[in-house]
């Protein structure tokens, strides 16, 4: 096999994995988190569904977040669980998930 195959074979594998994790990434999970502080709560949303997720201590300090119940996508959830507190997540290239501002615009 030439240098030129096993690349081309290696970039259609690699897409069909982040093709397969991404799919994954939006699969609904069973979330149950009880009304905390928005650190603790981001800390169970990141084991119940398996998400790596960021966030600054200033940002989140003194905030809290609401109870979710439930089965629905990671992503819905950790927007119900951002709910008011001025906060929103960005999505890197590798599904992890970042908390930041919101940005007003004027």
């Amino acid at each position: 096999m030439t240098t030129r195959i096993r690349a081309a074979i290696g970039l259609l594998l690699l897409s069909a994995m982040l093709a397969t994790r991404a799919a994954a990434d939006s699969d609904p999970c069973e979330f149950r988190i009880a009304r905390q502080s928005l650190a603790q709560a981001l800390m169970v949303f990141s084991e119940q569904s398996r998400r790596v997720v960021t966030a600054s201590s200033t940002l989140l300090s003194g905030k809290t977040a609401a109870a979710i119940d439930g089965r629905m996508a990671p992503e819905d959830a950790l927007a119900k669980l951002l709910q008011g507190s001025g906060l929103t997540f960005v999505k890197g290239p590798g599904g992890d998930l970042t908390i930041v501002a919101v940005q007003v615009t004027r």
